[in-house]
């Protein structure tokens, strides 16, 4: 096990959600559903906003403490299945306290262009992936990427984009939104590069960890 884990790479660290840079100095205590971040490159606000899921185990957290704390007769067993409930979240923001997925704020009024979808797959640690990486990678998060055609020739620079699950563990049809938008240039024939590519390679720490097959484009979220 203790040999497994040596083969383990740590997840991409938080980015901007303008210009992608990594955002530098976050605090794991400070992070909360009003965690706001200023890039140190381009200057720009953002956000990480907790899932519902998130927020559902933040409402037991407070109630557990409540009941540790206080206590009150006649909860029985009920404190320690909030706390079963509770330890997923300490569990999620200790292994991902630097990584968290920032957004734009206010995201409504500044969104990310929407390009399709690609069907994930990640490498195993033989491969040079990062270990378990269907279950530790994070919803909605930011990653370097470079696009590639059916031949397997890069079609663009490299770039950031966000992958956004439809659902919590498959990463099948993922959602890519463009991040980086100032490196998005068409070619001498006026073509996209996510026009081109049949897939994208993905990238952290400079190593290749996975690669997505284009199943859709379009403008649909």
């Amino acid at each position: 096990m203790g040999e497994m884990m040596l083969h383990y790479k740590n997840l991409e660290v938080s980015r901007c959600p303008w210009c992608g840079e990594i955002l530098k100095d976050l605090e794991p205590e400070k992070h909360s559903r009003s965690l706001r971040m200023i890039c140190s490159f381009c200057h720009k606000e953002s956000k990480y906003y907790q899932t519902s899921i998130e927020s559902l185990i933040t409402i037991f957290t407070g109630i557990l403490i409540g009941v540790l704390v206080v206590g009150t007769k006649g909860f029985g067993e009920l404190r320690y299945t909030l706390l079963l409930l509770a330890a997923p979240y300490f569990i999620y923001h200790l292994m991902h306290s630097k990584s968290l997925p920032f957004h734009r704020y206010p995201r409504k009024k500044y969104p990310e262009r929407f390009l399709g979808r690609v069907s994930i797959f990640w490498y195993p640690t033989e491969k040079g992936g990062i270990g378990s990486a269907y279950i530790r990678m994070i919803n909605n998060m930011i990653l370097p990427v470079c696009f590639v055609d059916e031949k397997g020739n890069p079609v663009s620079q490299t770039v950031c984009i966000r992958l956004k699950k439809r659902f919590w563990f498959l990463w099948r049809n993922v959602g890519v939104s463009l991040v980086t938008d100032n490196l998005w240039k068409p070619d001498r024939n006026g073509i996209y590069p996510w026009e081109k590519a049949e897939k994208i390679i993905i990238y952290t720490g400079g190593n290749i960890i996975g690669e997505g097959k284009i199943q859709k484009r379009g403008n649909e979220p």
